[in-house]
Formats: C-alpha cells, structure tokens, sequence
C-alpha cells in the first residue's frame, strides 16, 4: 500500500474510533489541515495551533495552548521535505 493510501486509511481509522469514544485531540502540523480539521471536528473535541509551523513550540513549552487543552491524543503531522533533519543545529535555531 503506498503511504498516501495507508495515511487516508489510517485517518478514517481513527476518525471512526473518535466516533466511538469523544476525545480531545490536538493537531498540530507545518501544512494545511483544514480538511481533516473539519473531518476531526465532527467527532472530536479538537485543538488547533495558533499560527502556521507552530507544532515546535506548542510542543516544548508547558504554557502553550496545547498543554493548557490537555489533550488525550495529539496528531503531529508534517511535510517531512520542510526540515533538515540531519542538522539538529538547524532545529534549535527554528525552536528559539
């Protein structure tokens, strides 16, 4: 299966087990997600980051939003050919 397949799959996967049992769910991500933010709202209590390629902060600072919601899954999702991942120098500068 390729992974756009199994990624869609995985999604009505999971929306359909939102379906079952309420959950707050935070999305954060570095694309747009208004498609399946609004798939994710019709059975979940959902967060969103404040503001685009926030995901970093959200993530690492205990006052951000995210923590504030205290959600019960998180969903990170990114476009993998924004970043180079192999210089962890580069993602520092990008957190501060």
């Amino acid at each position: 299966m390729r992974s756009k397949e199994y990624f869609i799959r995985s999604i009505y996967l999971f929306v359909a087990e939102l379906e079952k049992h309420e959950m707050r769910v935070a999305l954060l991500s570095n694309i747009t997600v208004d498609l399946l933010a609004g798939m994710l709202k019709k059975s979940a209590d959902l967060y969103l980051s404040a503001g685009y390629d926030t995901w970093q902060q959200e993530m690492i600072m205990p006052t951000s939003g995210m923590y504030e919601y205290k959600p019960e899954a998180v969903i990170v999702l990114l476009h993998a050919g924004s970043y180079d991942w192999t210089n962890p120098d580069m993602g520092l500068q990008m957190i501060d």
